[in-house]
């Protein structure tokens, strides 16, 4: 199950799976069912959430994709490079381009 951020001012699921704290279980017992997983509770009512909260969600796309909610889950598409292995290529660059304009050929 992913976990999401509220981006509008207010949100209302009816029908979905969705993983809460206590706190916010208690203030919406009424729309939820309990499952067999702790913090895990079907929708069978209307669940409203403010700006700002965070949930457990597995339901419609829609509320992502009309930007209601964002995921928390960061994306990574490559690992980030240590900073120290950046400036060496730049010295090496520059230091080729360098011997470049000493011998004035190319490579």
């Amino acid at each position: 199950m992913k976990e999401y951020r509220v981006e509008a001012a207010f949100v209302t699921i009816s029908s979905a799976k969705i993983a809460l704290s206590d706190g916010q279980f208690s203030s919406r017992e009424h729309a939820l069912q309990k499952t067999k997983d702790k913090g895990v509770y079907l929708v069978t009512g209307k669940c409203g959430f403010k700006k700002g909260e965070t949930f457990g969600y597995e339901g419609d796309a829609g509320l992502e994709k009309a930007g209601m909610i964002a995921s928390l889950e960061v994306k990574s598409a490559e690992p980030e490079k240590p900073a120290s292995e950046e400036p060496e290529k730049a010295e090496k660059a520059e230091s080729e381009d360098a011997s470049l304009f000493k011998k004035g050929g190319k490579k």
